[in-house]
């Protein structure tokens, strides 16, 4: 009852709109509370009246199907079939209305050609070393499950190696352990054409490049640097070999300074090792890059509101990147659905929904239609709350069904 109510509550301003935009005989406005008390009332429980409750069949019950409704008001269906005739009685009636606003919002995959259209559309789910278990529900969200991101052991950069075993390893022992982890991980098809993310963090993590390139930083060591970017390079090359249809790319280029200043001396300095590894070709095997947008602070930081300048800074550092011969990867950032800042107090704990449709909202503004969230698998962080009902909560809210903080 509830979720009628809130769909109802959603659907009251929905009403008044059509019938402002409507031809509707004697059209008034319709108080919320009785929308809502007469849909609670009215409301059948059958999945037949929600697919039918989706009049034009778009896949999703919106304003749409109110006007579809207001038009075939007292319609004789018999000779006729009408959309909005959701209990087949022969004529389109309040019933019908009723039925359209109880499952205001609803997605219904059933109504549709393909993918789902939701305002979460573009979002790609990339959970660690494997896929989602339940990737039907994801689906009825909007959110893809076609990523998959690559542990770093996987091409011998293990948490524990050392920088000389980095260095050491050769491109058959890189071969050697990306088969090997393919012969365990079966759900990944080296011939998939999906997003496949190399995570490489250790020994050294892409955002430390532009220190060994810096005289002021501790770790200044130009020799250094080009030693790291071969041994990347190396491991970037055996992974094009073996999944040559797959869209490859590199966590953490770019990693921008979450405060989302471009001119601290910090950022400057992260900037300055993308590019210089830019210049050595780093880039020429990669399909995408992947900026690393983790939201860092949450309402209890004082630099919260900074999710904005930090998600700008992310996807402006990248774009800046090339291939040898000029051509840029596609940019695909990485959100998160966890803040991750071990200085705060909020770290680990879920992101609020508002702030991550808040992100979403910043990279749609700059044209992007396309983004992974990363998770570590189908729960978030340390929780129990499963990733489907943290989309399904947020695409809520991004409608409007959600008032409230989740």
């Amino acid at each position: 009852m509830t979720s009628i109510l809130i769909r109802a509550a959603a659907a009251a301003n929905a009403i008044i709109a059509a019938l402002l935009l409507s031809s509707f005989a004697h059209a008034t406005v319709i108080p919320s509370t009785v929308v809502m008390a007469a849909v609670a009332s009215a409301i059948t429980a059958n999945e037949d009246y929600e697919l039918r409750a989706d009049a034009d069949r778009s896949g999703m019950v919106d304003v749409n199907d109110i006007l579809i409704v207001i038009d075939e008001y007292g319609d004789d269906c018999e000779a006729t079939p009408c959309r909005a005739d959701t209990d087949l009685d022969g004529e389109v009636s309040m019933f019908d209305l009723l039925q359209v606003l109880a499952h205001y919002g609803a997605v219904i995959p059933a109504n549709v050609d393909g993918d789902v259209q939701t305002l979460l559309s573009g979002t790609y789910l990339c959970e660690q070393s494997r896929y989602a278990d339940d990737v039907s529900s994801l689906e009825e969200a909007g959110v893809k499950n076609d990523c998959w991101m690559l542990h770093g052991y996987a091409v011998v950069a293990p948490n524990d190696i050392t920088v000389e075993e980095f260095f050491a390893a050769t491109e058959e022992d890189i071969r050697a352990k990306l088969l090997a982890y393919l012969s365990d991980k079966v759900e990944l098809d080296p011939e998939t054409t999906d997003y496949v993310i190399l995570d490489i963090e250790h020994p050294v993590h892409p955002r430390t490049f532009g220190g060994y390139l810096n005289p002021s930083h501790d770790l200044y060591d130009p020799a250094q640097f080009a030693r790291i970017i071969d041994a990347f390079t190396l491991r970037i090359s055996v992974a094009r070999e073996l999944f040559p249809n797959a869209q490859l790319g590199l966590f953490g280029v770019t990693t921008p300074h979450p405060f989302g200043n471009a001119t601290i001396e910090a950022q400057i300095t992260r900037q300055s090792g993308f590019l210089a590894a830019s210049a050595a070709g780093l880039y020429d095997d990669l399909d995408v890059l992947c900026p690393v947008i983790y939201q860092r602070f949450g309402r209890s930081d004082a630099r919260h509101y900074s999710i904005e300048p930090y998600t700008q800074l992310g996807i402006d550092s990248a774009g800046l990147l090339r291939r040898s011969d000029g051509t840029t990867p596609s940019i695909m950032p990485v959100m998160s659905l966890a803040i991750f800042n071990g200085s705060s107090a909020d770290h680990e704990q879920p992101i609020l929904v508002e702030d991550l449709a808040a992100q979403i909202g910043v990279l749609q503004e700059r044209g992007y239609t396309k983004w992974l969230v990363w998770n570590d698998d189908d729960t978030v962080s340390d929780t129990d709350l499963l990733v489907t009902d943290y989309f399904d909560n947020l695409l809520s809210w991004m409608q409007g069904d959600l008032s409230e903080d989740f």
